[in-house]
């Protein structure tokens, strides 16, 4: 029987390196980077009809008076172009009526009024071209591909006034422009973001601990089991935290709702795994009530190895799968779910259970609820 208790030592000098290098990241210049939830702002989408450069851009809106971060995202665009007026072609369909064809038949799609005539269409996905022809000529239109240069700005936060004197500034210097998938917001809910987000992880944290008290009430100091899953949990949330700011200062990662949502669901999975080696513990104490402490927890360990890891991988090719399909919407989310999901069951193993053998070294251990009734029988 492998002797996990015996290499306790190594597994905490082990997590005392994962914490180290994750607190020095977070603890340096850049640690965690907030995202508009946190920090407050506006963000918002910016489609010129003209190519325009990204310095030209950054130093019209620094003009302003606004302090910006700008990435170029430009998108595949159609110029519609009427078809001349002749015999068996059809009218040109007005622009309506254009929004609705073609939205029902590619998807979303946004139309642009272009300077030289016609109209631009943007869609929010690939389209065929083949297909796009046999619809425009059906409406009148003839198709030419260009570029739309569009751009994501992530600045202060701005009211609907001051978007207006912004697309009118804009509009003089580069370009017509069009202003979308704008969202704002402000210092005060950023703020309360902030604090709601705390009170959320401290209630999960509290509660955890006051039910695994609970359910292990029938074995010797119940509360040592709640203290040793909590400890577990810090250290498995600190982890997923500090590799989520170590990878974030190459990959652009930041702290959103999110982020939080997945800290939360890594707190109600690690302390999972943690309860199935602790009910084990229970189990094995009353069934082997001679045996020593230290070996009950290694015997207890081993029973569930395999479970938790099969439980675990069975989580992580999931996991993975949308790491890498899923989009660049859900990466961070989905990276902190499966730093946490090996982190908890590493922890589960040799952190948690390892506790409860170093606590009960140090403290002389009560007798059991059911020795203490079979003594006075």
């Amino acid at each position: 029987m492998t002797d996990f208790v015996g290499k306790r030592s190594f597994f905490f000098i082990f997590s005392g390196v994962l914490l180290l290098a994750g607190l020095v990241s977070l603890l340096l210049p850049g640690g965690l980077t907030r995202g508009i939830e946190f920090s407050s702002g506006t963000i918002m989408t910016l489609s010129f009809r003209r190519p325009v450069a990204v310095g030209d851009l950054r130093a019209k809106l620094s003009a302003q008076g606004l302090d910006v971060i700008v990435q170029h995202a430009p998108k595949a665009g159609y110029l519609l172009v009427p078809l001349p007026a002749k015999e068996g072609v059809p009218t040109p369909a007005p622009k309506e009526q254009l929004q609705v064809v073609l939205g029902e038949r590619f998807g979303g799609v946004r139309l642009l009024d272009f300077d030289a005539g016609g109209l631009v269409a943007v869609f929010a996905g690939e389209v065929k071209a083949e297909l796009l022809s046999q619809a425009m000529a059906a409406l009148g239109y003839k198709e030419q591909a260009l570029k739309v240069d569009e751009f994501l700005v992530h600045t202060e936060s701005l009211s609907e006034a001051r978007l207006g004197q912004l697309s009118t500034a804009l509009a003089k210097d580069l370009g017509p422009v069009d202003i979308y998938n704008v969202y704002s917001v402000s210092p005060i809910m950023a703020v309360e973001k902030v604090q709601y987000s705390f009170y959320a992880v401290l209630a999960a944290a509290v509660g955890i601990l006051l039910y695994i008290a609970f359910a292990f009430r029938q074995v010797p100091n119940p509360f040592r089991y709640g203290v040793c899953a909590l400890v577990a949990l810090v250290h498995d949330v600190l982890i997923a935290v500090g590799v989520y700011s170590i990878l974030g200062r190459f990959f652009n990662l930041e702290v959103n709702i999110m982020f939080i949502a997945a800290v939360l669901t890594v707190l109600g999975y690690s302390v999972h795994d943690t309860i199935v080696v602790f009910d084990r513990l229970r189990e094995n104490q009353a069934r082997y009530p001679n045996q020593p402490f230290v070996q009950l927890v290694n015997r207890s360990i081993v029973e569930t190895l395999g479970r938790s890891i099969n439980t675990s991988l069975t989580l992580v090719f999931t996991l993975v799968a949308l790491l890498l399909f899923g989009g660049v919407t859900i990466a961070g989310f989905v990276l902190v779910l499966l730093v946490g999901v090996v982190i908890g069951t590493y922890s589960s193993i040799c952190i948690a259970a390892q506790l409860l053998v170093v606590w009960r070294g140090r403290g002389r251990q009560k007798p059991s609820i059911a020795t203490r009734q079979a003594a006075t029988r």
